[in-house]
């Protein structure tokens, strides 16, 4: 069987933070599975993405035990800020340890608190948002989402932790029927659905 790309990114790419998420890989196991982990992949394909829209300011709505968050921070150029948001103390304490011992925490910030109280607070606007998931999870801060994406910035949403798909496109309660239903976004459907890309037009 030939290699996936993930397998020939692995083989010649050696993930540079493999032992922090080897690190937030036993405090996830031994704090009950407290949130969702990406994977060298999906780190990788988000890292890409950022540094591909030249993105400087960016709001990441879930922290991967800062796994991710590291990720981003060595895609940016020159300059560049990453706010994390993550609801879970332990999680978003892990977190700020790992940007901190990885010498990012001038990049990254990381803010503790829900979503709603969270998100409502921030100012942007972001060059691009990360979600998670594109289902019920995001959908009550759409409207927020959006008014914090700039102008030709964009909202990614990568598919994680097996998330099940809409059996409609136009389902107007999730996330992804809310964002490709929505005249602001420009938004793209792979067949994978992952990742859902939006930029906003206006």
């Amino acid at each position: 069987m030939p290699d996936s790309p993930a397998d020939i990114i692995l083989q010649h790419h050696p993930d540079p933070f493999a032992s922090q998420r080897e690190a937030a890989r036993e405090y996830r196991e031994q704090h009950g599975s407290l949130g969702i982990l990406p994977s060298y992949s999906e780190a990788r394909e988000l890292a890409v993405l950022v540094a591909a829209v030249r993105a400087t300011y960016v709001c990441m709505l879930y922290s991967g035990f800062g796994y991710g968050a590291l990720h981003i921070a060595s895609a940016f150029r020159l300059t560049g800020r990453l706010d994390v948001v993550e609801s879970d103390p332990r999680a978003a304490e892990f977190a700020e340890k790992l940007v901190t011992q990885s010498a990012y925490n001038d990049r990254v910030r990381v803010n503790l608190g829900s979503h709603q109280n969270v998100v409502g607070s921030l100012n942007g606007p972001y060059d691009t948002i990360l979600l998670d998931d594109w289902g019920t999870k995001y959908l009550p801060l759409f409207n927020d989402l959006v008014r914090l994406t700039r102008t030709g910035g964009c909202i990614i949403v990568q598919r994680l932790g097996g998330n099940t798909i809409p059996e409609s496109l136009g389902e107007s309660d999730s996330l992804l029927g809310a964002m490709v239903n929505d005249p602001r976004l420009y938004t793209s459907v792979p067949q994978a659905l992952s990742p859902v890309i939006a930029v906003r037009l206006r």
